[in-house]
């Protein structure tokens, strides 16, 4: 199946806490998927965000093409 997203070992901090801790996952083109934090809910605080404010560690590819390191 042809990838479209790939997170390889994504890890982030905040205030000195680990929030993301080396997550990788692929994502197939037609696929679905979603992401549960602690409490069952996909917040601000569990996103992976694909910004200037990436990961601190890690790397995010869409179509193949790295959008983050």
């Amino acid at each position: 199946m042809e990838k479209i997203l790939t997170i390889d070992n994504i890890s982030k901090e905040f205030g000195g806490k680990t929030v993301v801790d080396q997550v990788s996952f692929e994502v197939g083109k037609g696929e679905i998927m979603g992401v549960l934090g602690p409490n069952g809910a996909f917040n601000k605080n569990s996103r992976v965000r694909c910004d200037n404010k990436c990961s601190d560690f890690g790397v995010v590819y869409l179509d193949c093409d790295e959008i983050c390191r």
